[in-house]
């Protein structure tokens, strides 16, 4: 926190005025302020995605202080070890005014598989809270086998129910309600005919691939994003794989 001295002059202005000496008046007033960049809401897109895929990272920068500020933010590229693998470079904040916010971004691509970690770091001797400089978001380097997000259709699944299935695909350009990871498909389980898209009693509905993956890796790993608001303690949901081997896993 930093102290802005300001004088509040003052001066009366009398013809005829025999006492001069009293017609001007100092206050000084001390000012608190805080000098604050907060980064928040780091992301990364595609956050799995395959080798030499370029990716967009990006941060949200916001004035969380008192006065204007100019400063800079730093991206970097982590492995799992904490190395820095690659330093993207600093973005300039320029003249951000108190509750003001804005998006950087930068872009980064690797021909190595692993798990990745991007940091965005605020860069300025001013900024007086530290907690909120740093933030980071992790993202994969994989060979994909299979990826859907929905935005072709619903190719590639099929009903395990199919003559009364709820399960179907939703635009969130046409429903705002309903929500998408991809840009504006998913597909969902509810009834919109309910007003608040809730689903019925006893409900037991499932999707799944109509066709087999073939996965080559050593140690395949899956990603589903998935939103859910469920009655707490009697509801829920699953992902289930069926292996060659006959065995199912959850």
């Amino acid at each position: 926190m930093k102290i802005i001295v300001y004088q509040i002059k003052s001066k009366a202005t009398i013809s005829n005025d025999e006492k001069e000496e009293n017609n001007e008046k100092i206050i000084k007033v001390n000012t608190y302020v805080t000098y604050d960049l907060e980064v928040k809401d780091a992301r990364v897109t595609p956050m799995i995605a395959e080798k030499d895929e370029e990716r967009e990272m990006s941060v949200i920068v916001t004035n969380s202080g008192d006065v204007t500020m100019n400063s800079e933010v730093s991206g970097k590229i982590y492995d799992g070890a904490g190395n820095v693998v690659e330093n993207l470079g600093n973005k300039d904040v320029e003249d951000l005014a108190p509750g003001e916010s804005l998006t950087l971004t930068w872009e980064w691509e690797t021909d190595d598989y692993g798990t990745f970690w991007f940091e965005a770091k605020v860069i300025d001797d001013n900024d007086e809270v530290p907690e909120n400089d740093i933030i980071d978001s992790m993202m994969r380097s994989v060979d994909v086998e299979f990826s859907d997000d929905m935005e072709s259709g619903v190719n590639g699944w099929t009903n395990y129910k199919s003559l009364s299935n709820p399960w179907h695909l939703i635009d969130t350009d046409e429903d705002s309600n309903r929500e998408a990871s991809s840009p504006t498909h998913a597909m969902w389980v509810g009834d919109e005919s309910k007003g608040d898209g809730e689903y019925d009693n006893n409900w037991d509905f499932s999707v799944y691939t109509s066709e087999e993956i073939t996965l080559g890796q050593t140690n395949p790993q899956m990603s589903v994003d998935i939103w859910y608001s469920t009655e707490f303690s009697w509801d829920g949901g699953n992902v289930q794989i069926t292996m060659t081997t006959g065995r199912l896993g959850k």
